[in-house]
């Protein structure tokens, strides 16, 4: 019954802003912005308001890491009891910062001192602004004219990082990843072009008998982007390494070679 007042509650608050909208443009003072788009400001403004106290103790709870565990384990079950079933309808505004309270009590900690997991830790203030702001731009970098913004960042990036490592930045060509396995991946689409750069059209024949040289302790990544190009996974060859710096033994290279 809370949960149905509540419902109600914001719906008639949505309701009243849309009405007060259309009445200021029924009185002749013309609002230039969309009355759904009042609607929409209103909605973001009481998100905002209700969320940050969350973040905040959030960041509270991060800061006291002899207090506050890296996070409250839970299994499935009770975090589905938690979160409850998924609405038929939709929801209010409150109704939405229940779940989003939920969510962060049963999320890992990533800001916390002691979260020490692979490959990542928490965010800053500005990286979780930028991806407020991302979110709310919310567009693809596919083509220019939809990101040009982004477009322009990820060239001069490209040519930043480029330079570091001995490129000429006017002549680099890159991307960025999500990630070590997307890259590497694009590493091994890389060499297969440059090698077999009819596989892109005609695909695979029987005279190619691809075969690739790779560490054997490399990423298991690199044996699944043998995978997806359709080479196989057992032509890709892993190279025996020194056991105490992982490099690659040049001699049982030539030797496998």
């Amino acid at each position: 019954m809370q949960a149905a007042d509540k419902h109600a509650s914001s719906s008639d608050e949505a309701a009243t802003n849309l009405a007060d909208a259309r009445a200021t443009v029924n009185q002749g003072e013309v609002d230039p912005v969309r009355p759904e788009f009042r609607q929409f400001q209103a909605e973001f403004a009481k998100l905002i308001e209700l969320v940050q106290p969350l973040i905040q103790e959030h960041y509270a709870e991060c800061g006291q890491p002899h207090t506050t565990k890296v996070n409250n384990f839970a299994m499935p079950r009770e975090i589905i009891a938690a979160l409850g079933e998924i609405p038929e309808k939709g929801q209010s505004i409150e109704e939405c910062v229940e779940t989003i309270k939920t969510t962060f009590k049963y999320s890992v900690k990533t800001m916390h001192p002691l979260f020490n997991d692979k490959l990542y830790c928490g965010s800053d203030p500005i990286g979780q602004v930028a991806e407020l702001i991302t979110a709310v731009l919310n567009t693809g970098v596919h083509v220019y004219h939809v990101s040009p913004v982004f477009s322009v960042m990820e060239v001069e990036c490209i040519k930043f990082f480029g330079q570091r490592f001995g490129f000429n930045p006017e002549t680099v060509d890159g991307s960025l990843n999500p990630g070590g396995s997307m890259s590497n991946m694009m590493s091994v689409l890389c060499a297969r072009q440059e090698t077999f750069p009819h596989v892109r059209l005609t695909g695979w024949t029987p005279e190619d008998r691809p075969v690739a040289f790779t560490p054997i302790q490399s990423h298991y990544s690199i044996a699944r982007a043998a995978m997806l190009i359709g080479m196989g996974m057992n032509q890709m060859r892993g190279v025996p390494c020194d056991r105490l710096t992982g490099r690659m033994s040049i001699e049982a290279l030539e030797e496998m070679v």
